[in-house]
């Protein structure tokens, strides 16, 4: 049987792997759409009226249903309102459509004043606001975001800094 540190070692080296022969599989075209309402910190509704969750990785549950969110969510629903809320977004697909709830699976892309496009799903990660979380096969920017929770955990930022 494995100890923890080495199935964590494992995960990583698989996760390493996938990601590398993700890059020889084209990419799909970048779809354009309009942000009309924010769910949470990793789900948005278009104005064609699908949602959106954003690829490889996740923010505390605001739980609507109990009312009580998890630490940290609030601000991450706040911080993915500020990125994307009434903006053109670029959607881009990695392996798979949808999930389990009918919701687009994309990595999310905004425009930034100076032109160039910032990903979403990685600033979320990159600020504190979310853990990575891969579901292969849409493991394409896996080690991306893998890089991006560990400098976020090593800073304490956000969720990292502010929950137990």
């Amino acid at each position: 049987m494995l100890s923890a540190k080495n199935r964590k070692l494992l995960v990583f080296i698989v996760i390493g792997i996938a990601s590398i022969f993700s890059f020889f599989i084209p990419q799909g075209e970048l779809q354009k759409a309009k942000v009309i309402r924010v769910i949470d910190g990793d789900t948005v509704e278009l104005s064609n009226h699908k949602h959106v969750r954003y690829i490889g990785m996740n923010t505390p549950e605001m739980n609507f249903k109990s009312g009580t969110p998890e630490c940290y969510a609030k601000e991450a629903t706040d911080f993915n309102t500020q990125l994307v809320l009434g903006k053109t977004v670029y959607l881009r697909k990695d392996i798979s459509y949808e999930d389990k709830y009918h919701r687009l699976l994309r990595y999310v892309y905004v425009k930034k004043n100076d032109g160039t496009k910032l990903l979403v799903n990685e600033e979320l990660i990159k600020q504190g606001y979310a853990n990575v979380s891969i579901y292969p096969p849409d493991v394409r920017l896996a080690l991306k975001f893998l890089f991006a929770h560990i400098d976020a955990l090593r800073q304490g930022k956000g969720l990292w800094g502010e929950c137990k």
